[in-house]
């Protein structure tokens, strides 16, 4: 179910285990490719591998995140 992977990768996220984060979120893109939250993965998934110094897979998500069309659930404060 990709609304349970969503919920176990920001878990994953807040309490930074990236490493699983990442597998999660990434779980969740294959199971429903239009996920209503994509774009917000997108850019978490930016951020770690920023984090992780994977800057080619950095960027990769980054541009997903900007050519989706869908309106960013993060606050101002994320």
């Amino acid at each position: 179910n990709a609304a349970f992977l969503y919920g176990l990768g920001l878990v994953y996220f807040y309490y930074n285990a990236f490493h699983w984060a990442i597998k999660a979120f990434q779980d969740v893109l294959y199971v429903d490719p239009s996920f209503c939250r994509a774009k917000e993965i997108h850019l978490r998934l930016g951020l770690m591998f920023k984090i992780n110094t994977d800057y080619e897979s950095s960027l990769k998500h980054f541009q997903l995140a900007l050519i989706d069309c869908n309106p960013c659930t993060l606050s101002s404060a994320e």
